[in-house]
């Protein structure tokens, strides 16, 4: 039956409305089909609209609707949901995201490290046990999600953990998530925003990376040596193209003042900007973070990573409404690189920040790195430790998470007596003796020491040391690990020392020069 022409008017005038109105509602890159929602908590729900209209979010037997703003904004949040691995709709107005699942989500983020996927896909050589997680079958329950800038991803946006989408994949959050999985029993979602190359501050957000007074002071720099800098990177240019032509005379900017170089390159808030905002607050469990190599090529870099990295910390738990959302931090491996020097001040950052910041847990791979290869091929060990860490820290299992880690010492005569938390298994030592291990005294000089071990502490001396009030251990870019737990996780490198009052600090022994990391006597 044909409908009269006014109502097949009204009809298509209608189809086109509800046309434009699927359009004018736009979700964030996260919300895609395949997603995992976090269970247990509200769920917030947000896009764009056209200001004034009214937004319906349906899921899981819930119906939530939002007008928006006047920029357009809307958002909504669901009641808490149970984990569950039934593929389900999402209804967003007239839009549909298909197969939407509800377990546990993580926000792996960093530099190079956590980037560097499983196979060997473009400049990517993969790394170890790559072909059998490649040939796996499809895992549907453990989603993985990307926003890769250089396309090694290729689709943007949620996928099942198979084949070439595992092989495109971050390793580092690959095996982590794929053993929360495991253990957990329910569906896992891992997300990877990474970038090669990149340092703490750029992806602070700024508000709380100026709060602190080394970033500030390269910030305020940076914008009153603008000139010098814009001529300095134009010569740069200049020079570039003229090699580029074959031209083997084109000259070379002069170097700038080392404090304005370090202002040209300390960017803050860029990456935080572009690729962490626009997610939030979508709804997770934590952080993964693996992040620190690139601040740690200059020493004043390096000595300020702890500061900065608890000002990132801070400033995403903030934007989440998160004050305690676990933080999981793998310590920079061994590496014996050209830039390589600082690097044992930035573990001890990651180390401090580990200690003074609640919910913050610390895992290390110096046992397991390729100390001649910048990104080590060993991730699932990475991986798999700090899943260790959410799994007894976050969820409560009766698992050896981390291997022994000091928890202070007194002095008694020219002996240190260290004691440790062992992570819940037995100290153990790898080989003859407790290597790398120094104490210094009031000169701040540290020094070769002997230590024995008695249960959960060891006693700690050396001849040139009659007065000890410091103590580190694995304090070079490169050393062997020889301090375990029985259940074969390795100690992370550390520093302590005793202040005028007596109480037990993390770091360095003031008075000692910051680049000092030679041993002056044998014990």
């Amino acid at each position: 039956m044909r409908l009269p022409p006014l109502i097949s008017c009204f009809a298509v005038l209608a189809l086109l409305a509800d046309a434009a109105f699927a359009q004018a509602v736009k979700l964030p890159p996260i919300f895609r089909d395949h997603m995992v929602l976090q269970r247990d908590v509200s769920v917030p729900v947000w896009g764009q609209a056209d200001a004034g209209a009214e937004v319906t979010v349906r899921f899981a037997g819930q119906s939530k609707a939002a007008t928006a703003d006047a920029q357009g904004r809307w958002e909504v949040r669901l009641d808490p949901i149970s984990a569950s691995n039934e593929p389900r709709e999402m209804k967003v107005g007239n839009s549909v995201l298909q197969d939407v699942l509800v377990g546990e989500v993580w926000l792996c983020s960093g530099q190079s490290n956590m980037r560097w996927i499983v196979g060997r896909v473009d400049k990517f050589p993969g790394v170890e046990g790559a072909d059998e997680e490649i040939t796996k079958p499809e895992r549907p329950e453990l989603r993985l999600f990307s926003d890769d800038g250089e396309e090694v991803w290729q689709q943007r946006g949620w996928q099942r953990a198979s084949g070439e989408r595992v092989a495109r994949f971050s390793a580092t959050a690959y095996f982590f998530g794929q053993m929360l999985h495991r253990e957990l029993g329910v569906p896992v979602g891992v997300i990877n925003v990474s970038r090669g190359g990149t340092s703490v501050q750029a992806w602070t957000r700024r508000d709380f990376a100026m709060r602190n007074p080394f970033t500030r002071h390269y910030v305020e720099l940076e914008e009153k040596s603008r000139d010098v800098i814009r001529k300095y990177n134009e010569a740069q240019r200049a020079a570039r193209l003229a090699r580029q032509a074959g031209r083997k005379s084109a000259p070379q900017p002069a170097a700038l003042d080392p404090e304005i170089e370090i202002a040209r390159l300390f960017h803050v808030a860029n990456l935080y900007d572009a690729h962490i905002e626009p997610l939030a607050p979508f709804a997770i469990r934590g952080v993964v973070w693996y992040q620190g190599e690139s601040n740690a090529s200059r020493l004043k870099t390096a000595q300020a990573y702890g500061s900065m990295l608890r000002d990132l910390i801070e400033g995403w738990r903030d934007r989440w409404g998160q004050p305690d959302m676990p933080w999981l931090v793998m310590q920079l491996p061994c590496w014996d690189g050209a830039t390589s020097a600082p690097w044992p001040w930035v573990r001890q950052g990651q180390w401090e920040t580990s200690r003074r910041v609640p919910n913050v847990s610390l895992a290390t791979t110096c046992d397991v790195s390729d100390t001649s290869n910048l990104h080590p091929a060993q991730k699932r060990e990475a991986g798999e430790r700090l899943a260790r860490l959410a799994l007894a820290k976050t969820y409560g299992q009766s698992v050896v998470a981390h291997g022994p880690t000091p928890t202070g010492f007194r002095r008694e005569g020219e002996r240190l007596v260290l004691s440790f938390d062992s992570g819940g298994a037995d100290i153990t030592v790898k080989g003859d003796r407790w290597n790398d291990i120094e104490i210094a005294g009031e000169d701040g000089i540290y020094h070769s020491a002997q230590a024995t071990l008695m249960g959960n502490a060891a006693t700690i001396s050396s001849a040139a040391v009659k007065t000890p009030r410091a103590v580190r251990y694995g304090w070079s870019p490169v050393f062997q690990p020889t301090l375990f737990n029985a259940a074969g996780l390795p100690a992370a490198p550390f520093a302590l020392w005793m202040d005028n009052t007596g109480s037990i600090r993390p770091g360095i022994l003031t008075g000692a020069a910051p680049s000092e990391t030679k041993n002056r006597s044998k014990p």
